[in-house]
């Protein structure tokens, strides 16, 4: 079974599980949430500036029996405006994966994916479903009532946070073998998060290259030494 991290080497040379473990490592990324990110690093005793309050979601998702409304597999967005969305039910946006991929269902059904902005204080699941519902059925007809919530998932940290800039630049080799990969480090976008991948990526080859370069030759040097042969002759 997987263990979450519990602490991080400060020189990249491995990291500790929250059983105890310790694996030893060339270098270290920390690829995960800003906060999660954040909380490792102390435990290497790197400190990360602030990053402010993330973005909050609340997810539902609705099992419909038959058709879905729809035979578009896009993103539907909430054309009324939510700048008074904050931790209410008013829908952000909406789709229905199975449109995409139709094993995200059983035959016969189709899946609703909805997604709120912030989470609504002081409701249960049900509330939440039955006010999203309300509002979708401007969207869609009367069958949205009959759709079945499956479940909602209450995400505290669904982005980092977006107040100006957003357009981050962090720095992500923040010690010796130790980087750092999210859109925490970029924007909070795919987009971001891949371009934090690859520049990561980049400065991991960079740092390692030189490193793994100079193992190999300390153990060809080995060998050659042991089987009487002297690398320092050129052909």
């Amino acid at each position: 079974a997987q263990q979450p991290l519990k602490a991080v080497s400060a020189d990249g040379g491995g990291v500790t599980l929250a059983s105890g473990e310790k694996l030893a490592a060339s270098a270290v990324v920390l690829a995960t949430e800003g906060n999660v990110a954040r909380e490792l690093m102390s435990t290497a005793g790197v400190r990360m500036g602030a990053e402010g309050e993330p973005k909050k979601t609340t997810c539902l998702y609705f099992s419909i029996d038959g058709d879905a409304p729809t035979d578009e597999p896009i993103l539907y967005l909430n054309g009324d405006g939510v700048y008074d969305a904050e931790n209410t039910c008013k829908v952000n946006n909406m789709c229905f994966p199975s449109l995409v991929a139709p094993s995200y269902a059983p035959e016969g059904k189709h899946l609703a994916s909805v997604s709120l902005i912030g989470i609504p204080e002081g409701m249960g699941d049900e509330d939440i479903a039955q006010e999203v519902k309300k509002q979708l059925s401007g969207w869609f007809g009367e069958q949205v009532d009959q759709w079945e919530l499956l479940k909602v998932y209450r995400i505290d940290y669904c982005q980092p946070n977006q107040e100006p800039p957003t357009d981050r630049d962090e720095e992500q080799e923040v010690a010796p073998y130790l980087f750092l990969a999210g859109d925490h480090t970029d924007s909070a976008s795919l987009n971001g998060a891949l371009r934090s991948g690859t520049r990561c990526a980049k400065l991991v080859s960079d740092a390692l290259v030189p490193l793994l370069v100079g193992r190999n030759k300390r153990v060809v040097d080995a060998y050659a030494k042991e089987q009487g042969v002297d690398t320092m002759q050129t052909p």
